[in-house]
């Protein structure tokens, strides 16, 4: 899919432009958790945008400000897992 822009938010559905660091400092922003908890995961955004994992990414100005993330069975059920945007 073509990434869309909104005024300037740009919603992305692929990974390309997400990056370990900008993932871990959208959690860190909203509390989920400290830098250091995420410093050894260097396959973080393979690991949880994998098979079966879809994602929404909103960006602004290049840095991610938000996403959402849904597991799905591939097949006929998705579950959204998490929404989480930057408190800013």
């Amino acid at each position: 899919m073509t990434p869309i822009d909104h005024d300037i938010i740009r919603f992305e559905e692929t990974t390309v432009n997400l990056s370990k660091k900008a993932l871990a400092d959208l959690y860190v922003s909203v509390g989920f958790g400290k830098q250091e908890n995420y410093k050894d995961r260097d396959d973080m955004v393979e690991g949880m945008f994998g098979p079966g994992v879809f994602g929404i990414f909103a960006f602004d100005n290049g840095a991610l400000i938000g996403l959402a993330r849904v597991l799905s069975d591939d097949y006929l059920v998705a579950w959204i897992a998490e929404i989480v945007v930057h408190p800013d």
